[in-house]
């Protein structure tokens, strides 16, 4: 506490004792010597107060002091260790630098940056959803979402759950729609009801499912992309080279009927749209399995390393 001096005047007596630190007068008033209404005045003060409302005025300004704002970095430069700590294999230092918030030294225990700050609790790194389902659930709920960002855990979640749903249908679909579907549903009609008429929809099902999937399904996309520090127009070379492979094939075919000198063009633009197809394929994929880059770009701060 404040090591200033200060003299007290006890109840029914009129002569000063002290001096005093505000931290043994608040000790003497815990213990009961002092009360709240005793006068008190620091040496040379031109007047006296309550001892209660001094240790009250004193722990207000040291609270203030304690929460002076402190400018939060957009990105605080940690070292590459902390970014990486799997690929990390050197010695691991005692602290991973000071907190943006409070900064105060954050101490380290592995060579990776806590969740949060273990004297303000500022959120250091993200806190995202630990289970696929989760994750899942809220690539739908970011649907809308086309300028942020995905991890890889929030993509492959809506990719498997997706999927799976969708496997579940067609299963369903196409059981409904073979002819053993019909003969075993009149076998047991007393106990079921036609499972053939379930055929159409069925289907109806699936199609609106596949609908519903579009919007989310091109949203995480682009955010993964975004995560990377890529830009969505990735997204769009895959269905233009496929347009394109499609538009070469029937323009072969067609040239090709009439003995026409354009079929070698379009079968080598063919060709070129393939090969481009495949290897924007394999670059998407690794795209989608790459780790998200650390600190904030321009698409916002990375949901697994937003501080770093």
């Amino acid at each position: 506490m404040n090591e200033r001096k200060y003299f007290y005047v006890r109840e029914g007596n009129t002569t000063p004792a002290g001096p005093h630190t505000l931290a043994e007068l608040a000790r003497m008033k815990s213990m009961g010597d002092l009360t709240d209404n005793t006068p008190v005045a620091a040496g040379g003060a031109p007047r006296w107060e309550k001892l209660g409302e001094l240790i009250t005025a004193h722990e207000t300004e040291q609270t203030a002091c304690s929460h002076d704002s402190i400018a939060v970095p957009q990105a605080a430069q940690y070292p590459q260790a902390y970014i990486h700590p799997q690929a990390y294999r050197g010695p691991l230092p005692a602290y991973a630098g000071p907190c943006p918030n409070c900064s105060h030294e954050i101490p380290l225990s592995e060579p990776m940056l806590p969740e949060h700050c273990p004297h303000c609790q500022f959120t250091l790194r993200a806190q995202n959803p630990e289970s696929m389902w989760q994750q899942y659930i809220v690539a739908f709920k970011k649907m809308f979402e086309w300028r942020g960002r995905a991890t890889r855990m929030e993509y492959w979640s809506f990719c498997l759950f997706s999927n799976i749903i969708l496997f579940i249908i067609s299963l369903f679909s196409n059981f409904a729609g073979s002819s053993e579907a019909y003969a075993y549903s009149e076998k047991i009609s007393y106990l079921y009801s036609d499972i053939g008429a379930m055929y159409e929809p069925a289907m109806m099902l699936q199609i609106a499912v596949i609908l519903i999937f579009v919007i989310p399904g091109i949203s995480v996309t682009i955010r993964r992309l975004h995560d990377i520090g890529r830009s969505g127009i990735w997204l769009l070379a895959g269905p233009i080279l496929a347009i394109t492979i499609i538009m070469s094939i029937c323009m072969t075919i067609a040239s090709g009927a009439t003995h026409s000198s354009s079929t070698a063009s379009w079968s080598a633009i063919m060709m070129i749209s393939i090969v481009l197809f495949i290897i924007i394929i394999i670059t998407m994929f690794v795209f989608m399995v790459s780790d998200s880059k650390p600190g904030s770009n321009k698409y916002g701060a990375s949901p697994k390393y937003p501080y770093l």
